[in-house]
C-alpha cells in the first residue's frame, strides 16, 4: 500500500489534497438530491413535500455520525503525528464499531 505524508511539503497542496474528496462527495450528493427532486416532482407537490419531510431525519443521522467521524479523524490524526501505528489502528477499530452502533440504533429508533 502507498503511503502519503501530508505532513510534509506546501500546506497549498495539502490542502487541495484533503479538500477534493469532500467537494466531490458534496457535488455528488447535491446532484443525486437534485435529480430525485426532479422525478418526484412529476409526482405532485404532496410527494415533493414528503421528501423534504423525511429528508430531515436523513441530515439528522448524517450529522449525528458526523461527530463520530470528525472525533475519530482528530484522535487518527494526532496518532499518526506520533507515528503510533497500533493507537491508529485501535481508535480506527472504535470509530468504526461507534459508527455501526450509532447507524443501527439510529436505523431500529426511526
Amino acid at each position: 500500500m502507498k503511503t502519503i505524508d501530508l505532513t510534509t511539503g506546501p500546506v497549498q497542496r495539502v490542502i487541495v489534497t484533503l479538500a477534493l474528496p469532500l467537494v466531490g462527495s458534496s457535488l455528488l450528493q447535491f446532484t443525486y438530491s437534485l435529480v430525485d427532486m426532479f422525478w418526484v416532482g412529476a409526482l405532485g407537490s404532496d410527494a415533493v413535500a414528503s421528501i423534504g419531510a423525511a429528508s430531515f431525519y436523513i441530515m439528522l443521522g448524517q450529522a449525528i455520525q458526523s461527530l463520530i467521524v470528525v472525533g475519530t479523524g482528530i484522535k487518527v490524526s494526532q496518532a499518526v503525528g506520533r507515528r503510533d501505528q497500533a493507537l491508529i489502528q485501535r481508535y480506527v477499530r472504535a470509530g468504526r464499531r461507534m459508527n455501526l452502533g450509532l447507524g443501527l440504533s439510529f436505523v431500529f429508533l426511526l
